[in-house]
């Protein structure tokens, strides 16, 4: 509701800058894609999301799900981010401004790039099998605790707080759990994880700089793997993760 309480602000500067456009209105988990995809599908040439980290994600795998069963094997459609919500972890990748109008001017001046992205299987919940692309960081283990514990409480004092107290309190809940890896074309292995990471972009969390050498454009994933932390591990990790310095630490 932030954004849509300063539309009337925040609109002049998109016509002004970008000329014509259609706007729609997320108003359920899950909208971005749909929206995304239906522009798509209508023949826009650009479409730019206006949010936090999980509307870019939604509107980028709506992209994405569309590029998938096109005919054309370069996309046909960009995606613009404008962050303008909590987390920003999208945003620090990218170099994005926190500046609306900054941001929207990127936009108009850019030639646009390649960047890399992530086809995500599951099994749901319900127990179905489920597909999600992700263009940023995706992740298994405690962070879904974290998550579960944020959009529930809200981020009342913003992002990066309340991922950090989430953080706390998921540590206290969640309990390390064997897992099986398989990297690239290498033998399958077992391990004890706290969390496991595929990153394309950098951070995650409300600004914990997870995979610093992580390129959004260079191929690769770069994988990151907590392993059996016990509490004080994971207490003690806390600022070198947010500084980027937890890469050479045991485990």
């Amino acid at each position: 509701g932030w954004l849509q309480k300063r539309w009337p602000t925040v609109e002049p500067i998109l016509r002004r800058t970008l000329g014509p456009l259609e706007v729609r209105f997320t108003e359920k988990s899950g909208a971005g894609r749909t929206l995304a995809r239906a522009a798509a599908e209508e023949g826009a040439s650009l479409v730019v999301a206006i949010g936090g980290d999980g509307t870019a994600s939604e509107v980028g795998g709506g992209l994405l799900e569309f590029q998938a069963q096109s005919a054309n094997s370069e996309p046909t459609v960009g995606l613009g981010y404008i962050p303008c919500a909590t987390g920003g972890d999208l945003r620090r990748t990218l170099g994005t401004s926190k500046d609306i109008e900054e941001a929207v001017e990127s936009i108009k001046n850019s030639k646009g790039r390649l960047i890399d992205a992530g086809r995500l299987e599951y099994t749901g919940h319900d127990g179905k099998p489920g597909q999600s692309y992700f263009v940023n960081i995706a992740s298994a283990g405690i962070g879904g605790v974290v998550d579960e514990i944020v959009n529930q409480g809200g981020k009342p004092l913003g992002g990066s707080i309340a991922f950090f107290m989430a953080s706390l309190r998921a540590n206290f809940r969640y309990k390390n759990t064997a897992v099986r890896i398989r990297l690239d074309d290498k033998p399958a292995y077992e391990e004890t994880i706290q969390l496991l990471a595929v990153c394309n972009g950098q951070y995650f969390g409300g600004g914990m700089h997870a995979a610093p050498e992580a390129k959004i454009d260079d191929g690769l994933f770069d994988v990151l793997s907590f392993g059996d932390f016990s509490l004080l591990e994971s207490l003690g990790i806390g600022l070198p993760l947010y500084r980027g310095k937890h890469l050479d630490r045991k485990k």
